[in-house]
């Protein structure tokens, strides 16, 4: 009898992560086929460990769409999830720096970055934060004591 409980409980948690793993594969695709609606169906029906692959989906869709308000708001509220920290973090970045906001990402970039455990979303968002300050061109290395230069006087 206990036996058959386990051997059901362990049954049911493979059905449901092969489902999952089910609905985020059919939303990838319907993502690379560039139909975007359907890509955030697939994405949202996602539970248990693929939300958080999920809600990335999304978020990738809004961007594609040039929804970067929307992102950002979706970004945030995975960002405030345990674990979707570091995800939520980098997609906040990449839709401000999508919506013309580079300053901020940079910053929310960092944040990541030191937040982060190192999982492939915080190297992701090291690689993004790099991306993003060398977008910003080169800026003068500070002067003997962490000043910037002086400008000569004329």
């Amino acid at each position: 009898m206990r036996a058959s409980r386990g051997l059901a409980w362990a049954l049911g948690a493979l059905l449901a992560a092969s489902t999952a793993g089910a609905e985020l594969l059919a939303a990838r695709d319907a993502f690379a086929r560039g139909d975007y609606a359907q890509a955030e169906r697939e994405a949202l029906s996602a539970r248990g460990a693929g939300r958080v692959e999920g809600e990335a989906i999304v978020v990738q869709s809004m961007l594609a769409t040039g929804r970067y308000a929307e992102a950002l708001g979706r970004a945030t509220r995975l960002a405030a999830t345990p674990a979707g920290r570091a995800a939520g973090l980098y997609w906040q970045g990449e839709s401000l720096v999508r919506g013309g906001r580079l300053g901020e990402a940079l910053a929310r970039g960092g944040e990541a970055i030191l937040r982060g455990p190192e999982t492939a979303a915080h190297w992701r968002a090291r690689a993004a934060l790099a991306t993003w300050r060398a977008r910003q061109g080169p800026r003068a290395p500070p002067a003997e004591g962490g000043h910037p230069p002086r400008r000569a006087a004329k």
